[in-house]
């Protein structure tokens, strides 16, 4: 670890410091005394009397950096040297323990402790999902309400109307790579804020408890160390940490090319309250503009959020296996929205299974329903609701061969050259299940007027509608070659 000449000017208490610092960087790592004819070191701060250097200020101390400079008031050389090598040592033994611990796998949770107390600053540390993944320090925090910081809580997540509102929030910082001050909107606070990213990717956020946003910039310089030490347990720790076996059975279930037995596929999913017969889903989401910031917030939200909920990224996408005996489908899509608010994503969602030996086939299914999603502009689309239109736009693209129903052909030739209405009438009549009531309240026409056309159609054309394959086969037909049908037809 590296000090710099704000944290060593800061260090001196109960006496005054002139401070004459420009850049201020981290580079200092020892103390000496300063004469004039010194061999000066990039990593040293230096200590004499500043009326042999600086005529106009010649009753204090003067502590040298390169071109940065304090004068210290009210001290001797000794006592600022001493001082100087005591915050140096203090510093660096620190840092040096944290490096050791480090070393043997320690939690990040004493990592954080023993940050909060060199820091005297309430320290959380919080993945994209706002799940607390390290506390420490709330001592320091007694400007924040009691009852606040009671229900901050190691591994929790915060409450999802909470959620939304720290996305508002924090929405407009995804990208920064720099600090910045971000006032809580629940907590009424403010806090010190640094994005954590882990090669190239979003993790998460670090939040310093502070009063205001003076904050100096020693106490920023130690805020920047302590996020160094994470990212070092990070490398050292962190890819064990954060990602349980059963990920990797589940990529390479989705990718089909687990080489897993049965048997052990179910060892696997046992040990997270998973049951062969359980009922599942496989959604998948798509971001679409392509922000993969916002698939890494919702990787740890909605996993973290939802239980009986599996998140996966694959193809750049976001997929869910979702068990739904255990957390109904239902409740995930009222409340995926509040958690989606303000970002561009769509979902698909497949037919309920239970074998996860299928999913590849389960992730088609999904990927049919969320192209609907995106051609329909709609937040959420089911299989079961894009099956048709699927089919249809397979036929039209692969069709040589004109299949539509001649009946069909005949009285839309009809309507086109009298100006009829036969061609809706008989549609909604057949999706209306041959209902007088439904079908005149759908086509906003008398009864008698219905039953004419009917009676008309059948006689011109020569349909049989008492025929159910007949009926079938023109239900089919309107399905696959009427544009016009899917309206109708919900």
């Amino acid at each position: 670890m590296y000090l710099s000449m704000w944290i060593l000017a800061d260090s001196l208490q109960n006496v005054r410091v002139d401070k004459h610092i420009m850049s201020g960087e981290m580079c200092i790592r020892n103390a000496s005394v300063l004469f004039g004819t010194s061999h000066f070191q990039a990593h040293t701060i230096y200590v004499g009397p500043s009326g042999e250097f600086i005529p106009t200020m010649p009753e204090g101390v003067l502590c040298v950096n390169k071109n940065d400079y304090f004068i210290v008031y009210g001290s001797s050389i000794e006592e600022v040297y001493e001082q100087l090598q005591l915050t140096i040592d203090f510093y660096l033994e620190w840092d040096l323990h944290v490096r050791d611990r480090i070393e043997e796998h320690c939690t990040l949770q004493e990592i954080t402790e023993q940050g909060a107390d060199i820091l005297h600053a309430m320290v959380c540390i919080m993945n994209t999902g706002f799940i607390v993944k390290t506390l420490a320090g709330k001592k320091y925090a007694s400007h924040i309400p009691e009852q606040d910081l009671s229900d901050l809580q190691i591994q929790s997540g915060i409450p999802l109307s909470h959620v939304n509102r720290y996305s508002i929030v924090l929405k407009d910082h995804l990208n920064d790579k720099e600090p910045y001050f971000f006032r809580e909107p629940l907590l009424q606070s403010v806090f010190f804020t640094r994005n954590i990213l882990v090669n190239g990717w979003l993790w998460g956020f670090c939040f310093f408890s502070i009063r205001d946003e003076h904050v100096p910039e020693s106490q920023k310089q130690l805020f920047r160390v302590m996020v160094g030490q994470f990212l070092r347990w990070w490398d050292r720790n962190g890819l064990e940490a954060d990602k349980p076996e059963q990920n990797t059975v589940f990529q390479e279930l989705l990718q089909g090319s687990s080489s897993l037995s049965r048997e052990e596929v179910w060892e696997y999913m046992n040990r997270i309250g998973w049951s062969e017969t359980d009922e599942k889903y496989l959604c998948l989401l798509e971001e679409r503009y392509g922000n993969s910031l916002i698939y890494l917030r919702l990787i740890h939200q909605i996993s973290q959020t939802f239980s009986y909920c599996y998140v996966l990224e694959t193809d750049k996408k976001v997929a869910l296996v979702v068990n739904a005996s255990h957390l109904p489908l239902d409740m995930l899509t009222s409340q995926l929205p509040a958690i989606l608010m303000n970002s561009s994503i769509h979902i698909g969602i497949s037919y309920p299974f239970q074998n996860l030996l299928h999913l590849p086939t389960y992730m088609e299914q999904a990927q049919i329903a969320l192209q609907e999603a995106f051609r329909k502009n709609v937040l959420i689309c089911h299989c079961s609701d894009c099956a048709i239109p699927y089919i249809r736009n397979l036929i039209r693209k692969n069709q040589t061969v004109n299949l539509e129903h001649p009946v069909a052909r005949q009285i839309r030739h009809y309507d086109e050259t009298h100006g009829t209405e036969y061609s809706l009438t008989l549609r909604t009549y057949l999706m209306e299940e041959r209902s007088i009531q439904r079908t005149a309240a759908a086509l906003q026409i008398h009864k008698n007027t219905l039953l004419y056309r009917i009676h008309r159609m059948q006689e011109q054309f020569s349909l049989n509608l008492d025929d159910r394959d007949e009926r079938f086969r023109l239900i089919l037909n309107y399905m696959i070659y009427d544009s016009n049908a899917k309206n109708t037809f919900q």
